[in-house]
């Protein structure tokens, strides 16, 4: 049973990790709620970040742990 309903998930949401999502889902909930005023700033940016979730410009941020910083 675990088959159709990972392929069904996989063909509505393609770049969806489950457990991924039910952490950015209240984040994103909560941002169209308030209408933002400025930019939203993510750090620590991933593939499976913010803006898979939500479709509006995002500026990201990441720290590479050899050192550099970007």
């Amino acid at each position: 049973m675990l088959h159709p309903v990972r392929a069904w998930w996989n063909r509505r949401y393609p770049d969806w990790v489950p457990e991924i999502a039910l952490r950015y889902l209240p984040v994103v909930e909560s941002i169209r709620a308030e209408s933002p005023r400025g930019l939203i700033l993510e750090v620590g940016v991933s593939r499976s970040g913010l803006t898979t979730y939500l479709r509006r410009p995002v500026v990201g941020v990441d720290c590479v742990m050899d050192g550099a910083c970007g």
